[in-house]
Protein backbone atom coordinates (compact mmCIF):
# COMPACT_ATOMS: atom_id res chain seq x y z
CA UNK A 1 0.00 0.00 0.00
CA UNK A 2 1.38 3.24 -1.04
CA UNK A 3 -0.07 5.51 1.90
CA UNK A 4 0.81 9.13 -0.05
CA UNK A 5 -1.99 10.12 -1.89
CA UNK A 6 -1.14 12.38 -5.08
CA UNK A 7 2.05 10.46 -5.74
CA UNK A 8 3.24 13.07 -8.32
CA UNK A 9 1.24 15.61 -7.14
CA UNK A 10 3.73 17.00 -4.96
CA UNK A 11 1.81 20.39 -4.67
CA UNK A 12 -0.92 18.62 -2.83
CA UNK A 13 1.29 15.91 -1.49
CA UNK A 14 3.88 18.36 0.26
CA UNK A 15 2.15 21.45 1.07
CA UNK A 16 4.23 23.05 3.13
CA UNK A 17 7.52 24.35 3.20
CA UNK A 18 9.42 27.16 1.75
CA UNK A 19 10.80 25.36 -1.34
CA UNK A 20 9.52 25.63 -4.55
CA UNK A 21 7.52 23.73 -6.27
CA UNK A 22 7.44 23.55 -11.00
CA UNK A 23 5.32 20.59 -12.70
CA UNK A 24 6.22 19.04 -15.80
CA UNK A 25 10.20 19.78 -15.63
CA UNK A 26 11.43 17.25 -17.02
CA UNK A 27 10.87 14.07 -18.68
CA UNK A 28 10.51 11.60 -15.66
CA UNK A 29 11.48 7.61 -15.55
CA UNK A 30 8.09 6.61 -17.44
CA UNK A 31 8.91 8.61 -20.33
CA UNK A 32 7.13 11.74 -20.19
CA UNK A 33 7.14 14.87 -19.67
CA UNK A 34 5.98 14.82 -15.74
CA UNK A 35 8.62 15.10 -13.52
CA UNK A 36 8.47 17.65 -10.90
CA UNK A 37 11.52 20.39 -9.90
CA UNK A 38 11.96 21.40 -6.22
CA UNK A 39 14.08 24.35 -6.08
CA UNK A 40 15.07 27.22 -4.18
CA UNK A 41 13.23 29.73 -2.59
CA UNK A 42 15.44 33.60 -2.96
CA UNK A 43 14.01 35.44 0.07
CA UNK A 44 14.18 39.41 -0.11
CA UNK A 45 16.40 38.93 3.69
CA UNK A 46 17.11 36.52 5.62
CA UNK A 47 16.70 32.80 5.39
CA UNK A 48 14.60 29.98 4.43
CA UNK A 49 14.09 26.63 4.81
CA UNK A 50 14.36 24.85 1.40
CA UNK A 51 12.25 21.80 1.82
CA UNK A 52 8.66 20.26 1.79
CA UNK A 53 6.65 18.93 4.32
CA UNK A 54 3.91 16.48 4.38
CA UNK A 55 2.07 14.81 7.25
CA UNK A 56 1.77 11.34 6.37
CA UNK A 57 0.92 8.44 9.05
CA UNK A 58 2.93 4.54 8.61
CA UNK A 59 2.99 2.58 11.29
CA UNK A 60 5.73 -0.06 12.66
CA UNK A 61 9.05 -0.29 10.18
CA UNK A 62 8.09 1.61 6.75
CA UNK A 63 10.07 2.44 3.86
CA UNK A 64 9.79 6.08 1.62
CA UNK A 65 11.29 6.36 -1.36
CA UNK A 66 11.36 8.65 -4.24
CA UNK A 67 12.96 8.73 -7.32
CA UNK A 68 15.36 12.14 -7.95
CA UNK A 69 17.67 13.62 -10.64
CA UNK A 70 20.41 15.78 -10.18
CA UNK A 71 19.83 19.23 -11.73
CA UNK A 72 21.77 22.41 -10.39
CA UNK A 73 21.91 20.75 -6.94
CA UNK A 74 22.80 16.81 -6.50
CA UNK A 75 22.11 16.21 -3.22
CA UNK A 76 18.45 15.07 -1.92
CA UNK A 77 17.43 14.34 2.08
CA UNK A 78 14.41 12.41 2.97
CA UNK A 79 13.91 13.00 6.61
CA UNK A 80 10.91 10.92 8.77
CA UNK A 81 9.73 12.69 11.75
CA UNK A 82 8.51 10.16 14.22
CA UNK A 83 11.93 8.08 14.54
CA UNK A 84 13.77 11.35 13.60
CA UNK A 85 16.07 10.03 11.32
CA UNK A 86 17.44 10.68 7.83
CA UNK A 87 19.16 10.19 4.66
CA UNK A 88 21.13 11.92 1.78
CA UNK A 89 21.73 11.11 -1.72
CA UNK A 90 24.39 11.55 -3.83
CA UNK A 91 22.15 12.11 -7.96
CA UNK A 92 25.31 12.88 -9.37
CA UNK A 93 27.70 9.93 -7.69
CA UNK A 94 24.58 7.10 -6.17
CA UNK A 95 26.18 7.23 -2.84
CA UNK A 96 24.03 7.57 0.24
CA UNK A 97 24.08 8.05 3.92
CA UNK A 98 22.72 8.70 6.75
CA UNK A 99 22.68 12.67 7.98
CA UNK A 100 24.96 13.53 10.75
CA UNK A 101 22.39 14.13 13.21
CA UNK A 102 19.54 11.89 12.41
CA UNK A 103 21.25 8.50 12.28
CA UNK A 104 19.79 5.14 12.43
CA UNK A 105 18.03 5.12 8.92
CA UNK A 106 18.80 2.57 6.63
CA UNK A 107 18.78 3.95 2.59
CA UNK A 108 19.04 2.42 -0.44
CA UNK A 109 19.74 3.79 -4.07
CA UNK A 110 18.62 1.95 -7.71
CA UNK A 111 19.52 3.64 -11.10
CA UNK A 112 16.84 3.53 -13.43
CA UNK A 113 18.57 5.16 -16.25
CA UNK A 114 18.51 8.82 -17.96
CA UNK A 115 20.71 10.06 -14.15
CA UNK A 116 17.32 8.86 -12.54
CA UNK A 117 17.80 7.26 -9.03
CA UNK A 118 14.91 5.42 -7.06
CA UNK A 119 16.24 6.82 -3.53
CA UNK A 120 15.10 4.43 -0.22
CA UNK A 121 14.88 5.12 3.32
CA UNK A 122 13.46 2.78 5.76
CA UNK A 123 13.34 3.75 9.69
CA UNK A 124 12.53 1.45 12.52
CA UNK A 125 9.21 3.14 13.70
CA UNK A 126 6.27 4.82 13.08
CA UNK A 127 6.37 8.05 11.04
CA UNK A 128 4.36 11.57 10.77
CA UNK A 129 5.55 14.34 8.84
CA UNK A 130 7.92 13.42 5.66
CA UNK A 131 10.35 16.13 5.15
CA UNK A 132 11.74 16.33 0.87
CA UNK A 133 15.08 18.55 1.23
CA UNK A 134 17.53 20.23 -0.93
CA UNK A 135 20.91 19.75 0.33
CA UNK A 136 24.20 21.21 -0.65
CA UNK A 137 27.33 19.42 -0.47
CA UNK A 138 28.64 17.18 2.95
CA UNK A 139 26.12 15.01 5.20
CA UNK A 140 25.16 18.31 7.71
CA UNK A 141 21.26 19.35 7.02
CA UNK A 142 21.17 22.91 5.38
CA UNK A 143 17.62 23.66 5.11
CA UNK A 144 17.73 26.85 6.60
CA UNK A 145 19.78 29.42 4.00
CA UNK A 146 19.50 32.22 0.86
CA UNK A 147 18.33 30.34 -1.87
CA UNK A 148 18.97 31.53 -5.81
CA UNK A 149 15.68 30.87 -6.43
CA UNK A 150 16.69 28.28 -9.27
CA UNK A 151 18.75 25.53 -7.98
CA UNK A 152 17.21 22.63 -7.51
CA UNK A 153 16.81 18.82 -7.86
CA UNK A 154 13.89 16.66 -10.52
CA UNK A 155 11.78 14.45 -8.32
CA UNK A 156 8.91 11.89 -9.11
CA UNK A 157 6.78 9.45 -7.78
CA UNK A 158 6.81 9.18 -3.96
CA UNK A 159 5.80 6.22 -1.92
CA UNK A 160 5.47 5.75 1.99
CA UNK A 161 4.69 1.96 2.60
CA UNK A 162 5.04 -0.36 6.09
CA UNK A 163 7.97 -2.94 5.50
CA UNK A 164 11.67 -3.28 5.02
CA UNK A 165 12.50 -2.08 1.72
CA UNK A 166 10.49 -0.14 -1.26
CA UNK A 167 7.97 -2.32 -3.58
CA UNK A 168 7.10 -1.40 -7.38
CA UNK A 169 5.46 2.31 -7.43
CA UNK A 170 2.18 2.44 -6.92
CA UNK A 171 0.59 5.37 -8.36
CA UNK A 172 -1.87 7.43 -5.99
CA UNK A 173 -4.46 9.78 -6.82
CA UNK A 174 -6.19 11.46 -3.68
CA UNK A 175 -5.79 8.43 -1.41
CA UNK A 176 -3.89 5.75 -0.05
CA UNK A 177 -3.86 2.80 -2.69
CA UNK A 178 -3.53 -1.23 -2.34
CA UNK A 179 -2.21 -3.21 -5.07
CA UNK A 180 -2.09 -7.00 -5.07
CA UNK A 181 0.46 -8.91 -3.97
CA UNK A 182 3.23 -9.52 -7.13
CA UNK A 183 3.14 -13.52 -7.34
CA UNK A 184 3.79 -15.99 -10.56
CA UNK A 185 2.49 -19.38 -10.74
CA UNK A 186 1.74 -22.09 -14.22
CA UNK A 187 -0.38 -24.43 -13.48
CA UNK A 188 -2.46 -26.90 -15.86
CA UNK A 189 -1.53 -27.49 -19.31
CA UNK A 190 0.93 -24.67 -19.17
CA UNK A 191 2.41 -26.54 -16.80
CA UNK A 192 1.99 -29.88 -17.43
CA UNK A 193 3.23 -28.95 -21.26
CA UNK A 194 6.79 -28.80 -20.33
CA UNK A 195 7.37 -29.92 -16.79
CA UNK A 196 9.16 -33.76 -17.07
CA UNK A 197 7.68 -35.58 -14.43
CA UNK A 198 10.84 -38.14 -14.39
CA UNK A 199 13.92 -36.28 -14.72
CA UNK A 200 13.89 -32.66 -15.07
CA UNK A 201 16.62 -29.59 -14.07
CA UNK A 202 16.14 -25.79 -13.33
CA UNK A 203 18.64 -23.34 -13.36
CA UNK A 204 17.96 -20.06 -11.05
CA UNK A 205 19.78 -16.90 -10.83
CA UNK A 206 18.51 -14.43 -7.79
CA UNK A 207 19.31 -11.42 -5.33
CA UNK A 208 17.81 -10.55 -2.42
CA UNK A 209 16.61 -7.64 -0.38
CA UNK A 210 15.97 -8.54 3.09
CA UNK A 211 18.31 -9.64 5.68
CA UNK A 212 18.68 -13.40 6.60
CA UNK A 213 16.29 -12.50 9.74
CA UNK A 214 13.67 -10.96 7.57
CA UNK A 215 12.90 -14.22 6.05
CA UNK A 216 11.55 -17.50 6.66
CA UNK A 217 13.51 -20.18 3.81
CA UNK A 218 11.67 -18.20 0.91
CA UNK A 219 11.44 -19.95 -2.07
CA UNK A 220 13.41 -18.99 -5.52
CA UNK A 221 10.93 -21.36 -7.46
CA UNK A 222 8.58 -24.10 -5.69
CA UNK A 223 7.17 -26.90 -7.79
CA UNK A 224 4.15 -28.90 -5.99
CA UNK A 225 0.82 -30.61 -6.15
CA UNK A 226 -0.41 -27.81 -3.62
CA UNK A 227 1.02 -29.31 -0.80
CA UNK A 228 3.80 -29.00 1.40
CA UNK A 229 3.98 -33.03 1.95
CA UNK A 230 5.03 -33.25 -1.93
CA UNK A 231 7.10 -31.26 -3.38
CA UNK A 232 10.65 -29.59 -4.38
CA UNK A 233 12.41 -26.34 -4.43
CA UNK A 234 15.31 -24.10 -3.99
CA UNK A 235 15.32 -21.51 -1.38
CA UNK A 236 17.40 -19.60 1.13
CA UNK A 237 17.20 -18.74 4.95
CA UNK A 238 19.62 -19.79 7.35
CA UNK A 239 21.21 -21.70 3.63
CA UNK A 240 20.47 -21.81 0.12
CA UNK A 241 19.37 -25.32 -0.89
CA UNK A 242 17.71 -27.63 -3.00
CA UNK A 243 14.87 -29.94 -1.23
CA UNK A 244 12.36 -32.70 -2.15
CA UNK A 245 9.97 -34.15 -0.45
CA UNK A 246 7.23 -37.28 -1.12
CA UNK A 247 4.78 -38.31 0.94
CA UNK A 248 5.88 -35.88 4.02
CA UNK A 249 9.22 -37.50 3.64
CA UNK A 250 12.53 -35.95 2.75
CA UNK A 251 13.88 -37.66 -0.61
CA UNK A 252 16.84 -35.09 -0.75
CA UNK A 253 18.53 -32.03 0.38
CA UNK A 254 21.46 -30.50 -0.92
CA UNK A 255 22.23 -27.35 0.94
CA UNK A 256 24.96 -24.27 0.62
CA UNK A 257 26.42 -21.97 2.50
CA UNK A 258 24.09 -18.80 3.38
CA UNK A 259 23.73 -16.09 0.87
CA UNK A 260 24.37 -12.47 2.35
CA UNK A 261 21.63 -10.18 1.81
CA UNK A 262 21.72 -7.85 -1.31
CA UNK A 263 24.11 -10.70 -3.04
CA UNK A 264 23.44 -12.39 -5.84
CA UNK A 265 23.59 -15.96 -6.56
CA UNK A 266 23.10 -18.55 -9.15
CA UNK A 267 21.69 -22.01 -8.52
CA UNK A 268 21.32 -25.05 -10.85
CA UNK A 269 19.62 -28.23 -9.47
CA UNK A 270 18.51 -31.86 -11.01
CA UNK A 271 16.00 -34.41 -10.21
CA UNK A 272 15.60 -37.92 -11.23
CA UNK A 273 14.89 -41.44 -9.50
CA UNK A 274 17.80 -41.92 -7.13
CA UNK A 275 19.42 -39.39 -8.80
CA UNK A 276 19.04 -35.91 -7.33
CA UNK A 277 21.99 -32.93 -8.09
CA UNK A 278 22.98 -28.85 -7.19
CA UNK A 279 25.70 -26.59 -7.55
CA UNK A 280 25.49 -23.16 -5.86
CA UNK A 281 27.92 -20.28 -7.78
CA UNK A 282 29.75 -22.43 -9.61
CA UNK A 283 31.15 -24.69 -6.70
CA UNK A 284 31.62 -28.34 -7.11
CA UNK A 285 28.10 -30.25 -7.68
CA UNK A 286 26.54 -32.00 -4.77
CA UNK A 287 24.30 -34.96 -5.16
CA UNK A 288 21.73 -37.28 -3.66
CA UNK A 289 21.86 -41.22 -5.00
CA UNK A 290 18.53 -42.17 -2.79
CA UNK A 291 15.12 -41.02 -2.83
CA UNK A 292 12.17 -40.48 -5.22
CA UNK A 293 10.95 -38.11 -7.19
CA UNK A 294 7.25 -36.39 -6.13
CA UNK A 295 4.36 -36.08 -8.53
CA UNK A 296 3.92 -32.25 -9.03
CA UNK A 297 1.53 -29.81 -10.76
CA UNK A 298 1.99 -26.17 -10.53
CA UNK A 299 5.34 -24.48 -10.51
CA UNK A 300 5.21 -21.46 -8.18
CA UNK A 301 8.06 -18.48 -8.73
CA UNK A 302 9.20 -16.31 -6.08
CA UNK A 303 6.94 -17.83 -3.24
CA UNK A 304 5.17 -20.84 -1.72
CA UNK A 305 0.88 -20.77 -1.54
CA UNK A 306 0.60 -23.47 0.89
CA UNK A 307 2.79 -22.15 4.12
CA UNK A 308 2.78 -18.67 4.47
CA UNK A 309 6.35 -16.33 5.14
CA UNK A 310 8.10 -17.88 2.34
CA UNK A 311 8.00 -14.69 -0.20
CA UNK A 312 11.60 -14.26 -2.08
CA UNK A 313 11.92 -10.58 -1.28
CA UNK A 314 14.23 -10.37 -3.66
CA UNK A 315 14.73 -10.43 -7.70
CA UNK A 316 14.80 -13.05 -9.91
CA UNK A 317 17.15 -12.67 -12.84
CA UNK A 318 16.47 -15.74 -15.01
CA UNK A 319 14.83 -18.96 -14.49
CA UNK A 320 15.49 -21.70 -16.72
CA UNK A 321 14.19 -25.27 -16.80
CA UNK A 322 15.68 -28.33 -19.00
CA UNK A 323 12.97 -31.59 -19.36
CA UNK A 324 16.14 -33.94 -18.54
CA UNK A 325 18.72 -34.64 -15.83
CA UNK A 326 21.69 -32.29 -17.04
CA UNK A 327 25.11 -33.84 -16.73
CA UNK A 328 26.92 -32.26 -13.13
CA UNK A 329 29.33 -30.40 -15.61
CA UNK A 330 26.64 -28.64 -16.76
CA UNK A 331 24.76 -27.64 -14.10
CA UNK A 332 28.14 -26.14 -12.44
CA UNK A 333 28.45 -24.64 -15.73
CA UNK A 334 24.96 -23.13 -15.07
CA UNK A 335 25.35 -21.81 -11.67
CA UNK A 336 29.38 -20.19 -12.71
Amino acid sequence: TNVIGNSNNFSTSFPSGSAQLASNAAISPDGTNNAWKIYESAPAGGSLDQRKFATISISGQNTISIFAKAAERKRILLFANGPNQGSWFDLSTGVSGNVDVYTGAKQSMQPVGNGWYRCSMTVSSSTTTVQIQIMTDGSTTNPNRIGDGVSGIYIAFIQGETGAFSTSYIPTTSSSVTRSADVCQITGTDFSGFWNQGEGSVAAEYDFLAAPADRVSPRVWYASDGAYTNGMWVQSGSSDGFYVYQGGASQAGLTATALPSGSTAKFSSAYRLNDFAASFNGAAVLTDTSGNVPTVNRLEIGYMSDISGRVLNGHIARLRYYPTRLTNAKLQELST
